[in-house]
């Protein structure tokens, strides 16, 4: 999965990482 990880910041990065994780 990748959201166009030079757009978004690292920061950005990891709160969807967590978010996604939390979902599952």
């Amino acid at each position: 999965m990748n959201y166009g990880g030079r757009e978004m910041n690292g920061r950005t990065r990891n709160i969807l990482k967590n978010r996604f994780i939390a979902n599952i």
